[in-house]
């Protein structure tokens, strides 16, 4: 396959709007460059420089367009909770990154058994239901509405990305908090379960 032919269909990672406009003419436009440049080494350089600009400007694009179409057509109900739910995941962040810090400024009296709970797990269990919640609602609301089919409702990754990343990244630390036989064993700081998961392991294979 010629590397033109490859170029073009990398193209095709750019939005669908940017493709349209833009594609063409730049196939276009390097094609003119490598044939009034016939030294190879000048045209290695402007292939190399060609595709190291891709991966920039496809992410940088898709981002636009993904941000673009969160701001003007989401829902507001969809940007809530997507909001919430990015609160309630914050303090097991801040849980982790304290433990990796300095642990010992992490309180270790029984009292704090619970708050540690909430905190780093009952709290991305909320999070993680109330994504879930609202995906569905925005499933149920567009199918109803007949605007798009469900398949493409549910991955409608345009207006529903914060959710789809937020519940996705709850639903992984319920897993793995909650997933093991025996919850006691990360109650009294379960952020380290996290840091030292070997040790948890041990007090599980010990009941």
């Amino acid at each position: 396959m010629k590397l033109i032919n490859v170029y073009r269909k990398v193209l095709g990672a750019y939005p669908k709007s940017y493709q349209k406009d833009y594609a063409g003419e730049m196939v276009r436009t390097l094609e003119d460059m490598l044939h009034e440049e016939p030294k190879i080494t000048k045209r290695a350089r402007i292939w190399t420089t060609a595709f190291a600009e891709l991966p920039i400007y496809v992410v940088k694009l898709n981002a636009a367009v993904l941000g673009r179409s969160y701001a003007l057509d989401t829902p507001d109900y969809v940007k809530r909770n997507a909001a919430v739910s990015i609160a309630c995941v914050v303090p097991f962040l801040a849980l982790l990154s304290i433990n990796e810090l300095d642990p010992s400024v992490l309180p270790t009296a029984p009292r704090w058994t619970d708050t540690y709970q909430f905190l780093a797990i009952g709290l991305p269990v909320l999070a993680f239901l109330l994504c879930a919640a609202t995906v569905m609602r925005w499933f149920f609301v567009r199918r109803m509405s007949g605007t798009r089919s469900s398949n493409n409702t549910l991955v409608d990754i345009k207006h529903n990305w914060p959710v789809v990343l937020v519940g996705s990244f709850a639903f992984i630390i319920v897993l793995f908090m909650v997933g093991h036989d025996s919850v006691h064993c990360l109650t009294d700081n379960p952020v380290n379960a996290l840091h030292n998961p070997r040790a948890t392991l041990q007090c599980i294979e010990k009941d």
